[in-house]
């Protein structure tokens, strides 16, 4: 999750409202994260600014492709079209 209570609390609703579709996870469990990006079909990575990205490289681990932000690391270990496709800069306005 994100670390900010309020979307904490949208996600927790979220789940309560419909237990059989949504899980919220605010705690990092790295056991659960390699299951998640195991079965994604896709992992989106949208940060602003990544330095170097373990990411993307997890998710690539498991032939999960991934849909990056081109910033810092990603742009030299997603490949566009083979193990996943950067969407250039993301804009927050």
């Amino acid at each position: 999750c994100t670390g900010k209570k309020k979307f904490e609390r949208l996600f927790k609703a979220a789940e309560e409202r419909y237990p059989d579709k949504v899980a919220a996870i605010v705690k990092f469990n790295a056991p659960q994260a390699h299951h998640i990006m195991a079965g994604a079909d896709l992992l989106a990575v949208t940060s602003r600014f990544e330095p170097c990205g373990l990411i993307q490289l997890q998710g690539m681990r498991y032939g999960t492709p991934c849909a990056c932000a081109s910033t810092g690391g990603v742009v030299d270990t997603v490949v566009e079209g083979k193990t996943g496709f950067q969407m250039g800069r993301v804009r927050v306005d």
